[in-house]
């Protein structure tokens, strides 16, 4: 059975932590599970200056990435402040968010669902400095070694093919010859390993290969309002809010 990296036992110092999600009622939730941890110094709803980690949603932690990259480089260099560890609460865990949340930075990753005291121990494992991804986030990982990625234009093949177009409209709308739409249609088809276009559609569906906003957040593109709310900061004390 895969099991999540934790650090279970509470951590002999406080840690600054902001819960920021999309969903307000999850975010009361979390902060109610977390507000009676002794080593945690929740911070004010909305707030993130001085956070050690932010618990967010996929977008959020994104985001937040996103800023730091573009702070560094407008600073000329690597940043100079300690920057947030983040962990993401997301309602289900899909193969391609999993691996861009990961490849952007994010320490954490949890699926709604979790017990408290996964939440908890997601919450000590990054402010120890580790990792905690939950055991379906592993799961997603596991299964997507030895897969055989989409390329960039199969990639736009196939967000076209989830539109509905028929091969001529897709040649028309990416310029190339109807030929060329019709092999790359084909290799999304066997690396998906789908019987048909709708079937390598439902495939990419749940994997979460579908996803164009989060795409561009994983290249670092855009700022969002939760990147602006999510700027890395050094302190470390902060003053907990009930």
């Amino acid at each position: 059975m895969l099991m999540p990296t934790s650090l279970p036992l509470p951590l002999p110092f406080r840690v600054s932590v902001a819960v920021l999600h999309g969903d307000p009622v999850i975010e009361a939730g979390l902060r109610a599970l977390l507000r009676p941890l002794p080593e945690v110094a929740l911070l004010a709803p909305g707030t993130a200056a001085g956070a050690e980690v932010v618990v967010t949603d996929l977008r959020g932690a994104l985001a937040g990435h996103a800023l730091a990259r573009l702070e560094a480089r407008a600073e000329g260099g690597p940043a100079t402040r300690a920057a947030p560890r983040f962990l993401v609460f997301a309602p289900v865990c899909r193969e391609r968010e999993v691996r861009c949340a990961l490849q952007s930075g994010v320490q954490g990753y949890l699926q709604q669902g979790c017990t408290a005291e996964e939440i908890a121990a997601a919450v000590r494992a990054l402010a120890g400095g580790a990792r905690h991804l939950c055991p379906a986030a592993l799961e997603c990982l596991a299964d997507s070694l030895g897969r055989q990625p989409l390329t960039g234009r199969e990639a736009e093949v196939l967000q076209l093919l989830a539109q509905g177009l028929a091969n001529k409209d897709i040649a028309r709308q990416l310029g190339v010859a109807l030929g060329t739409v019709k092999v790359h249609v084909r290799a999304v088809m066997d690396k998906l390993q789908a019987a048909s276009r709708t079937h390598a559609v439902v495939i990419a569906a749940q994997r979460g290969l579908l996803g164009e906003a989060e795409a561009a957040a994983c290249s670092g593109c855009g700022e969002t309002a939760a990147a602006r709310a999510v700027r890395p900061v050094a302190p470390r004390h902060a003053t907990p809010v009930g």
